[in-house]
């Protein structure tokens, strides 16, 4: 399981689990709780709010940029 509240302020490559395809991403900030991630997708430079839960379902960590 991957330490979200470490790679705050980081950019890092995130893998989607069911195929190849890699994204970088910006890890703005973790709730208080540790329930909930905030994100920057570099593409489009979208930020959301995403439970924990559903993103280490989604994705598993490449690489840390930064």
């Amino acid at each position: 399981m991957t330490n979200w509240k470490e790679l705050t302020g980081k950019r890092v490559l995130l893998r989607e689990k069911r195929s190849a395809y890699v994204e970088e991403v910006k890890i703005l900030e973790l709730s208080p709780s540790g329930r909930y991630i905030k994100v920057e997708w570099m593409i489009g430079k979208l930020k959301e709010w995403r439970d924990t839960k559903d993103f280490n379902f989604l994705y598993e960590l490449a690489e840390v940029l930064d």
